[in-house]
Formats: structure tokens, C-alpha cells, sequence
């Protein structure tokens, strides 16, 4: 699970890019989340919401067993 603002300060938005190419080369699953204009720490409660309930389906979908 990949989440990241496209404003992040912190972490250039090139590196998920750079994550997502490998892992779809390797037809490896993952998701991806991007919020626009937001910055490294969601300020946006909302944002945070939907990031955990986002990992919260992953977990259950893939892990849950």
C-alpha cells in the first residue's frame, strides 16, 4: 500500500513513482493512494480516514485468513 500527497515537501512525489515501476514490473499487487494537494502529514483529517480504512480493507482482503 502506497500512499502519498503530490504537495509532500518531505518526500519527492518521484519516489512513489519510483516504487510503483519495479513492483508492476514484477507484477508484484500493490495500491495506490495520492492525494492532491496534500502535503507529508494530512493535515486533512478526512485524508487520514480514508488511509486507515484503505489499510484496514488491505488487512482484511490479504491477511485475514
Amino acid at each position: 500500500m502506497l500512499v502519498q500527497g503530490d504537495d509532500d515537501r518531505n518526500v519527492d512525489f518521484g519516489q512513489v513513482v519510483g516504487l510503483v515501476n519495479p513492483l508492476r514490473a514484477r507484477n508484484v499487487h500493490f495500491e495506490l493512494t495520492v492525494f492532491s494537494d496534500e502535503v507529508h502529514d494530512f493535515p486533512v483529517f478526512q485524508r487520514w480516514l480514508k488511509t486507515f480504512n484503505a489499510a484496514g480493507d488491505l488487512f482484511n482482503r490479504y491477511l485475514r485468513r
